[in-house]
């Protein structure tokens, strides 16, 4: 994802780091706490994201 007000910057928007990071960091507390239940959905439900947005950050769940 790249800043959308130009200047010629690749830098991710400060949203699309914070989501990103949200998700690795509810994604190592499920594995750690309860890895049975470590699916996208739950993932994204601990985030408050949606489940896209979740895919679109991470296509699978090995790539978290």
């Amino acid at each position: 994802m790249t800043n959308e007000r130009g200047g010629g910057q690749n830098r991710p928007r400060r949203d699309a780091v914070r989501n990103r990071q949200r998700l690795l960091e509810a994604t190592g507390k499920i594995l750690r706490t309860r890895p049975a239940e470590a699916t996208m959905p739950v993932i994204a439900e601990q985030t408050g994201l949606s489940v896209a947005t979740a895919y679109r950050y991470f296509p699978t769940l090995e790539e978290c």
